[in-house]
């Protein structure tokens, strides 16, 4: 602890005030973190992902409430398994790369989850939920993602699960705008690996 920050608490002490903890700045590894995705076209699953985006962490896991997450997402970086779905994300129908780059996510609160529903990491320290709002076409809409923490060596491992309704953000129109053929539901996971 640095030296203000001995004194800010003393100083909180011995006035009887409540400390207010600051959220730690995380460094995210790249090599190591993942956004990806999963979908269902017919009867088979198909599984994608993001090659590029960007995440600012500030957190403390025994303080959530302290804490901000800002993910920004390289739409252009999106793949999904196969030639032709590859070629396709791109697309007007679907990501619309040229007129929308990028996604991105800002948190509005991050609180406790005290009952997990998606699986856990082993030797958990915290599972969580991040509230904020997801951009993406143009569309904003609220999203809650449930993520877990556990240490691992040197660095602090995160994982987390959200099911989207991709019409919610205007992706897959025209022929693709039913889901007959591609479901709403997209299946988004997060492993993010940072210290």
């Amino acid at each position: 602890m640095k030296r203000y920050e001995i004194f800010l608490v003393t100083l909180c002490i011995m006035s009887g005030l409540t400390c207010v903890a600051h959220a730690k700045t995380w460094t995210v590894d790249d090599d190591k973190s993942h956004i990806d995705f999963s979908g269902t076209q017919g009867n088979d699953r198909f599984y994608g992902g993001f090659k590029h985006f960007h995440i600012d962490i500030h957190f403390d896991p025994d303080h959530p409430e302290t804490g901000k997450i800002m993910a920004t997402i390289d739409m252009t970086s999106a793949f999904a398994g196969s030639p032709e779905r590859d070629a396709a994300l791109p697309q007007a129908d679907w990501f619309n790369t040229k007129q929308f780059a990028q996604a991105q996510f800002v948190s509005t609160g991050i609180q406790w989850d005290r009952n997990p529903t998606t699986p856990t990491l082993r030797q958990n320290i915290g599972c969580y939920k991040i509230i904020g709002n997801l951009t993406m076409k143009g569309v904003t809409k609220p999203v809650i993602m449930p993520f877990c923490i556990a240490p691992e060596r040197d660095y602090m491992h995160a994982k987390g699960v959200v099911t989207l309704m991709r019409n919610d953000f205007d992706v897959g129109k025209g022929q693709w705008a039913a889901p007959s053929f591609i479901k709403y539901e997209v299946r988004v996971m997060i492993d993010i690996t940072a210290r």
